[in-house]
């Protein structure tokens, strides 16, 4: 089948997932007969499809799943394999199918091309399992239980940085108390002062102004509330940004120290004797391959980079 008809397919199926008609399965079948693809594939693809989004969403929503402590859930590993699998079948090339699966193109999965890619090949040569995987990234290490509770958030975006007691409660219950009464004394001391203004005067211009001004006052309270929850949102994101850079950073060191090795190696293995070179052949091939895996360059792939 052509990669336009493997393509239509998916973009329909997509499609009815994130927007289903009231015959989602009558015309993915539709699609998949007219491009004489296998309707059992469709649909098999389809539910997986649907699970995978309705996983993501039960987990908050795309931007939740993509900064949570998961790089791949089960359901999604599996989608993932099927798609290849179908794609290959219809003669398209890994790399095309990485693009195609990918941010870049279809969006069926919020990866990039070279992730797909390197994941399908693990699945495919059993270095990793159909099971959630979680990040493992350099130079971040994943936070105990223990210190994700004391991280823990309470509705107001206060850190809770333990469970209060039953002694801690009751303190604070007796707080709570006092100061609503305390608050109700302040209302019942300014209606005095009103009372008293608006009697004294003999009108209420004193009465509007003082009210004026409290309004004013109690709209800029809510303003600056709004603006400090903003902005530590937008604390928040800045620091995933720079954890994500970081990350990006560490990656791209751990590459170039590869090349380099790898450089080295091909140099010492070049400009020595055919002699020396015959001896060292076993070992040269084992570290070039170890460094080109390490590179994202496995035996299956190397022809289509």
């Amino acid at each position: 089948m052509p990669s336009a008809e493997i393509r239509k397919l998916l973009t329909e199926i997509k499609k009815q997932v994130e927007n289903p008609t009231i015959n989602a399965n009558k015309d993915i079948k539709k699609v998949a007969l007219e491009a004489s693809i296998s309707e059992t594939d469709a649909q098999d693809i389809y539910q997986l499809m649907t699970n995978f989004y309705q996983e993501v969403e039960t987990r908050g929503g795309i931007e939740k799943y993509l900064h949570s402590n998961l790089s791949w859930l089960k359901i999604e590993l599996t989608l993932l394999n099927k798609c290849y699998q179908f794609a290959a079948t219809g003669g398209m090339k890994v790399m095309d199918i990485s693009e195609m699966l990918s941010l870049n193109d279809l969006n069926i999965f919020p990866k990039t091309p070279s992730q797909l890619q390197n994941t399908y090949y693990k699945l495919k040569k059993k270095r990793i399992s159909f099971e959630d995987i979680p990040k493992n990234k350099p130079g971040r290490k994943r936070k105990s239980e223990k210190n994700a509770t004391k991280e823990k958030r309470n509705i107001f975006g206060q850190v809770v940085t333990n469970i209060p007691s039953n002694a801690t409660l009751k303190g604070r219950n007796n707080f709570d108390k006092k100061a609503e009464k305390n608050l109700i004394d302040l209302l019942s001391g300014m209606k005095s002062n009103i009372q008293l203004l608006s009697e004294r005067d003999g009108d209420y211009s004193s009465v509007y102004n003082l009210l004026k001004s409290i309004y004013s006052l109690s709209s800029l309270a809510v303003q600056k509330e709004e603006l400090d929850r903003k902005y530590q949102t937008l604390q928040t994101k800045t620091q995933d940004f720079e954890k994500e850079n970081f990350y990006l950073r560490q990656q791209n060191e751990t590459m170039s120290v590869e090349f380099q090795k790898l450089v080295s190696l091909i140099a010492k293995f070049v400009f020595t004797s055919e002699m020396d070179q015959i001896s060292a052949l076993p070992i040269f091939t084992q570290e070039s391959i170890v460094s080109l895996n390490k590179l994202g360059v496995f035996k299956e792939n190397y022809e289509e980079m």
